[in-house]
């Protein structure tokens, strides 16, 4: 809306009265420029009660102001606990991992968060359903010697 109110402002303020002064030149030109005038001051009330409107908009909703509906359930015990073990196993997978890939690094210190890159790299996955087995064909990562570090700690990434 303050867009559109600009490029309003704008298009009255090129109106001028360039030609002679003749009466009817004159009065078209007043009557224009009104008209464009009136249309500024129509959407400078409205772009004003917007604004008021989003200064008295909350910008927090309380929970208790939720519907039913869209409020968000706990998660059941048994549920909370099966996520528990999977991030627990998560972590311990990404440990050994580390553990593995700092044998093969200078900076011991960068194998999680090379492992943290290497996980949000894009794949191709390639199963093969008669030897039950998954190729994973990683992109190129984000410089050639990570890409070495993986290449050389696990051979069987491609």
């Amino acid at each position: 809306m303050a867009a559109q109110l600009g490029r309003k402002r704008c298009q009255c303020n090129e109106i001028m009265l360039c030609d002679d002064i003749a009466p009817d030149k004159v009065i078209a030109y007043v009557e224009k420029k009104q008209a464009l005038q009136e249309e500024i001051r129509a959407m400078e009330e409205t772009l004003e009660e917007l604004k008021e409107c989003r200064r008295n908009t909350p910008k927090h909703v309380e929970f208790a102001d939720l519907p039913p509906e869209d409020r968000f359930r706990q998660l059941g015990m048994k549920s909370k606990y099966f996520i528990d073990a999977i991030k627990m196993i998560a972590y311990r997978a990404e440990t050994a991992m580390a553990n593995i890939l700092r044998k093969g690094m200078r900076h011991q210190d960068e194998a999680r968060s090379l492992l943290r890159s290497l996980y949000a790299t894009e794949a191709d996955l390639l199963p093969d359903y008669d030897k039950n087995t998954l190729t994973v064909r990683l992109h190129q990562l984000a410089n050639n010697c990570s890409a070495e570090s993986i290449k050389k700690t696990f051979p069987r990434i491609e």
